[in-house]
């Protein structure tokens, strides 16, 4: 009987020590609350994860069409995990890790707490209003 109130005392000791991988983003819908406050339209276009058949960074992106420009949005359990990828962009975003990418037009990366951002293109508007959300982005484009 003993032994059995041991393993049942280890059981559940060990459960409580499990890290919650489901975690979601805490930045990530606030983000979208803050584009949606400035006017967007914001359309959930296609969860990476299922689409995509790699990632360049450690987690797969969830896509949005925010006034028919395409976002992707990585979101992390923390920030640390966000940082550590961010680190790996080059700051003309042409190598993500050890991967040269070649965009179909300029590639801006933000970080916020929890979350990082692209957006390929060259909407001055939206570079503008994703600045003042997000912070200055990683990359140097014009």
């Amino acid at each position: 009987m003993k032994k059995f109130i041991y393993f049942i005392l280890i059981v559940v000791f060990l459960s409580g020590c499990t890290s919650n991988t489901d975690k979601k983003s805490v930045e990530g819908p606030k983000f979208l609350q803050k584009l949606k406050a400035v006017g967007y339209t914001i359309n959930k276009t296609e969860d990476g994860k299922k689409y995509t058949p790699h990632t360049f960074l450690s987690v797969y992106p969830t896509y949005y069409n925010i006034d028919d420009k395409r976002l992707a949005i990585y979101e992390y359990k923390n920030e640390n995990d966000a940082r550590k990828d961010i680190k790996t962009i080059s700051e003309d975003g042409s190598k993500i890790g050890k991967t040269i990418v070649e965009w179909i037009d300029f590639p801006h990366f933000y970080q916020k707490e929890d979350i990082i951002v692209s957006y390929i293109g060259s909407d001055k508007k939206l570079e503008r209003d994703l600045e003042k959300i997000l912070g200055k982005s990683i990359t140097n484009n014009p």
